[in-house]
């Protein structure tokens, strides 16, 4: 019976976290559209490559756990120049 309570407050709590994720959307401006659902605002995505985007750029991020900040790894299919 114990057992079984501790199941239901483990599988409670993993359902209703956020787990680190990677995600992909487009650029649009005001921030990246992911789907017809998950727009993610500007203000949200942080990282180097985050300055170099324009409305257009398709982008893969890494969600963090909570999803409340989006790291852009890299603009898909847009070449860059590492510099120091």
């Amino acid at each position: 019976m114990i057992n079984e309570k501790i199941k239901l407050i483990v599988d409670g709590f993993l359902n209703s976290v956020k787990l680190p994720a990677i995600l992909v959307g487009t650029y649009n401006g005001a921030g990246v559209q992911v789907d017809a659902k998950l727009t993610i605002p500007s203000g949200q995505l942080s990282g180097n490559m985050k300055a170099k985007l324009t409305p257009g750029d398709k982008v893969r991020m890494l969600a963090s756990t909570g999803w409340e900040e989006f790291y852009v790894l890299e603009i898909i299919n847009k070449p860059y120049v590492m510099g120091g």
